[in-house]
């Protein structure tokens, strides 16, 4: 059937080669119903027609194969380039099982399926087996257009939340039954008024926070004690950035700043992002390691001064975090909130498991030499921009460091940014996989069978354990031979 229809129209294309007509309808089915149910807009048939052609046929069974394949000559006698973009149905079948894993996933699923370890799950239930890429294909685009039309519509809990690394679930109602079990808290000894504090500073710049502000007045007095009390603070600067807020907290600022020199405050006259602000911060900046700091977080006395530390003694990285308690209540002091002892257990970052999760997301220092080379965050983002950054760095072969200690609390703010399906903030970690998701995956992943075997001095044909096994397997034939 050529001409209009549910395949849609085909005049002025090259004519359908008889002997795969089963194949191009299906193929113009899965797309119409692709941008239909799941991208909600239209699209051309003529576009539709084009891609099946493009995708299923040889360039001898198209018009112009001829002077395709002239040209494609002349770019292999001319050395490696890029490949042609007429890409046919048998070069489809020659790519290893990872690597149609790969592009499945980057045109139909913007990244979902490409996390390493469902790449190695989806490549393994095809085994070298052309004839079940068809089915996958189906299935992966019945799933997907079934969760599409059916979203979870479930609101952000704010009075939830997991515990990163961990199989634990906090809920306010655990928190407050931890509360009723600790011991009473001592009243909290009063600071010392600003007027009789004497400071001076070193005149060395080893750090500089950098905090964002806006409507942060309730926050902002237990934080700015909370950072002037950090131990290493004659050789910090606190840089706070001004997003035009709206509630006043330019006169206590200014008053921290006649005892302490070494905040700079400098107040916008437009409401900017936080990625905006952390960029005024960094271009500001004197200290050689930079760190984020929001107001309604808490960091122990040393937190800076252990982070510091593990960048002077591993020259070799760049990005030091650390594991973070979790607090249900704002007005608690660190050994308080400590004591209740409901932390994460962040894995040692590698570009694998980055995909996966934002480990440094809380409180991380960073060389400030990584942003001549690598550039500032992007402004574009709303909630994902240091995800990127972090994404940005392992891309670049960055180093990341943990420090295995909890110096810093995340207060659960119920205020704060939804992360809800579909929400923006979701959105964005969609985009940043979408970006970065190929060039953090390993190439053992994607590679061929026969190349991997070769790669890691296995047997061909594999068996049909994971790569994982087969490296444990290679990693444990080595000490036994030694």
């Amino acid at each position: 059937m050529e001409g209009e229809g549910f395949w849609g129209a085909t005049e002025g294309l090259p004519p359908l080669p008889a002997r795969r007509p089963s194949r191009y309808k299906a193929f113009l089915l899965l797309c119409r119903l692709f941008y239909l149910l799941v991208l909600r807009r239209r699209v051309s048939p003529q576009r539709v027609a084009r891609m099946g052609r493009k995708l299923l046929w040889s360039p001898s069974e198209t018009p112009g194969a001829t002077k395709a394949a002239s040209a494609a000559s002349r770019r292999v006698s001319a050395g490696p380039s890029r490949p042609p973009r007429n890409v046919s149905g048998d070069v489809l079948d020659a790519l290893p099982d990872g690597e149609f894993v790969v592009l499945l996933a980057e045109v139909l699923f913007q990244n979902a399926a490409t996390e390493p370890a469902e790449l190695e799950a989806y490549a393994g239930r095809l085994r070298g087996d052309r004839g079940r890429r068809d089915q996958l294909i189906r299935q992966l685009v019945i799933d997907y257009v079934t969760r599409a039309r059916s979203p979870d519509d479930t609101p952000h809990d704010p009075d939830l939340v997991r515990l990163p690394g961990t199989s634990r679930i906090l809920t306010r109602a655990v928190w407050e039954a931890r509360a009723a079990e600790l011991p009473p808290r001592p009243p909290k000894t009063p600071p010392v008024p600003l007027e009789e504090r004497r400071f001076r500073h070193t005149g060395v710049y080893r750090v500089s926070a950098i905090a964002s502000l806006y409507r942060g007045r309730r926050y902002l007095e237990t934080f700015l004690e909370n950072m002037v009390s950090q131990t290493i603070f004659d050789q910090a600067e606190l840089i706070i950035i001004d997003a035009n807020s709206p509630e006043g907290e330019e006169e206590l600022i200014r008053r921290y700043q006649a005892v302490y020199p070494n905040i700079v405050y400098r107040r916008m006259n437009y409401r900017i992002g936080i990625y905006d602000a952390w960029n005024e911060g960094v271009r500001l900046a004197r200290g050689a390691y930079l760190t984020n700091t929001n107001l309604d977080d808490l960091r122990r006395r040393d937190s800076f001064e252990l982070q510091a530390a593990a960048l002077d003694a591993h020259g070799f990285a760049d990005i030091v975090y650390q594991d973070v308690y979790y607090s249900f209540d704002g007005e608690l002091d660190f050994d308080t909130v400590a004591a209740f002892g409901f932390r994460s257990d962040l894995p040692i970052v590698t570009p694998n498991n980055l995909l996966y999760f934002n480990a440094p997301h809380n409180a991380p220092m960073w060389r400030a030499a990584l942003h001549p080379e690598l550039g500032l965050f992007d402004i574009t983002y709303r909630s994902a921009g240091d995800y990127e950054f972090w994404l940005r760095c392992a891309a670049a072969g960055k180093a990341f460091f943990k420090i295995n200690e909890a110096h810093v609390v995340y207060f659960q703010n119920p205020e704060g940014l939804s992360t809800a399906p579909e929400t923006r903030g979701v959105q964005e970690w969609r985009r940043v996989r979408r970006q970065y998701a190929r060039r953090l995956i390993s190439p053992f992943l994607t590679m061929s069978d026969e190349d991997f075997a070769a790669a890691i001095g296995g047997r061909y044909p594999a068996s049909d354990a994971s790569r994982f096994a087969q490296v444990q397997g290679a990693l444990r034939a080595i000490k036994d031979r030694f």
